[in-house]
């Protein structure tokens, strides 16, 4: 006497249930919305800068971060080449410039000697080459500085950041878990109808001629 091997049916039953609870499992997960890349941004409490040295002064150029067509507050400190001292009384112009972009500031006296203030905006995204031209009574200055960038974004504080990160977790989590729970109950249907049909049809018994 030998048994005949166990039916196919239970085993094609439970994968073929498998086959629907896995992608549900699987996009579930997937399906997280990791959003855009993020724009440069400068660390909260600090300012981008631009600076350069000259043959008479130096210039720092320090500024807010800014969205590109809305004003842009510079703080300009002018100081002496050799000895860094503040310079007091000068007349300080930026040139600013970009593609098609051609821009002239003029500073004014600020609340200290050695400091001047400044708006200016930029129209688009993206770095502007900057050159300061200090002058003070017969002696003038061209100092190149480098780039002032528009676009970057103000970066927020750590416990902000923490808060959005844990309401974004928490928006996240709510969206993928019925697509779960809907994966995990047609694998379980799944198994406990293979044990159900196990049990309705027990191994037969063939006997031999």
């Amino acid at each position: 006497m030998r048994r005949t091997k166990p039916r196919r049916s239970v085993a094609l039953w439970a994968f073929a249930v498998s086959l629907f609870a896995w992608p549900a499992l699987t996009w579930a997960h997937g399906g997280e919305d990791h959003g855009e890349p993020r724009k440069p941004v400068v660390v909260a409490g600090a300012s981008p800068s631009a600076s350069g040295t000259g043959d008479v002064y130096e210039v720092l150029v320090k500024y807010a971060a800014t969205r590109p067509g809305q004003p842009m507050a510079l703080r300009i400190f002018v100081a002496d080449a050799l000895t860094n001292a503040p310079v007091a009384g000068a007349q300080v112009e930026l040139a600013v410039t970009a593609t098609a972009t051609e821009l002239t500031v003029v500073a004014k006296a600020g609340s200290s000697a050695g400091r001047y203030e400044a708006s200016v905006v930029l129209p688009l995204e993206g770095d502007y080459d900057t050159v300061a031209t200090v002058t003070l009574g017969e002696e003038v200055d061209v100092v190149p500085l480098g780039d002032l960038r528009a676009g970057m974004v103000a970066a927020l504080a750590p416990s902000q950041t923490a808060a959005g990160d844990a309401h974004d977790h928490d928006k996240t989590a709510g969206s993928w878990w019925p697509l779960a729970a809907a994966g995990l109950a047609l694998l379980g249907l799944g198994l406990f109808g293979g044990w159900w049909l196990g049990r309705r049809r027990p191994h037969a018994e063939v006997r031999n001629a």
